[in-house]
């Protein structure tokens, strides 16, 4: 049986969960919720995506830049995956200047010790996936509260048929743009029998797919890809590393049209 995963978009994705809230740093936001109709896992291991992706349009405080997809895309692994049918796509990702980014893994707390730790060390190898990708990671496996920029949060199940939940909030002012975590949850029970624990690999392979969004990452188009929106890719692979290239080569905040 292939690794489930609960696939959520954080950046340009949803169902009507993003808006455009004034600054009071003169700047402006872009609050991203992971309401896009998540990956539902059939009882026999089978992911279908549910719901079409809907086109970030946020108004900034400066001139957008517009790029045109026959200068961009050629090249750019998915990153213009479905632009056609979305119209446009922009460019949310971290400051490019980030040094590091750190990340904390606490143990989920219901489980046996043997197994929390196992889950623990499966949502680290996932994340760690994209060290210096384009940043370095530091994943912590700890319980201590902290300065970190992503907190990993344990939940027995989440709605519906979900494994993983994420947002973001995105910010540009004048002189700067970048991409912050506000939540990144992941199951540790299968939402069909809450008496199984989840295999670790399906962790691991759902937190590196959650952490790609978190990055700014949009789903592929390929099943190889770890962020293809369903469960039948076992690793990343030079196309999910080639697309993060490309997407910290574009400016923060670029609309790309076809």
């Amino acid at each position: 049986m292939r690794p489930l995963l609960g696939l959520l978009s954080l950046v340009a994705l949803g169902a009507g969960c993003l808006g455009v809230v004034a600054s009071a740093h003169g700047g402006s936001e872009v609050r991203a919720a992971a309401c896009e109709p998540s990956i539902r896992c059939e009882p026999r291991g089978l992911a279908r995506a549910i719901g079409d992706e809907e086109v970030l349009r946020a108004q900034s405080s400066r001139a957008t830049t517009i790029r045109e997809a026959t200068d961009v895309c050629p090249g750019a692994g998915y990153l213009c995956a479905g632009l056609e049918q979305r119209g446009t796509w922009r460019v949310l990702r971290w400051n490019e200047d980030t040094s590091l980014i750190q990340v904390r893994v606490p143990l989920p707390p219901w489980e046996d010790p043997e197994r929390a730790r196992a889950l623990q060390n499966a949502a680290a190898r996932g994340i760690r996936a994209w060290h210096r990708h384009p940043f370095p990671i530091r994943v912590e496996l700890s319980d201590r509260e902290g300065p970190y920029d992503v907190v990993v949060h344990w939940s027995t199940t989440l709605p519906g048929t979900e494994l993983g939940h994420a947002s973001t909030r995105w910010r540009r002012s004048e002189r700067l743009a970048s991409l912050a975590v506000e939540d990144f949850s992941l199951a540790t029970r299968s939402p069909f029998d809450v008496s199984r624990t989840l295999d670790p690999r399906q962790v691991e392979l759902t937190a590196a797919h959650e952490m790609g969004h978190a990055l700014g990452l949009p789903h592929s188009d390929r099943e190889s890809d770890v962020m293809y929106p369903s469960n039948t890719a076992t690793r990343l692979t030079a196309r999910d590393f080639r697309t993060m290239e490309v997407l910290y080569q574009l400016e923060n905040g670029a609309e790309i049209r076809p």
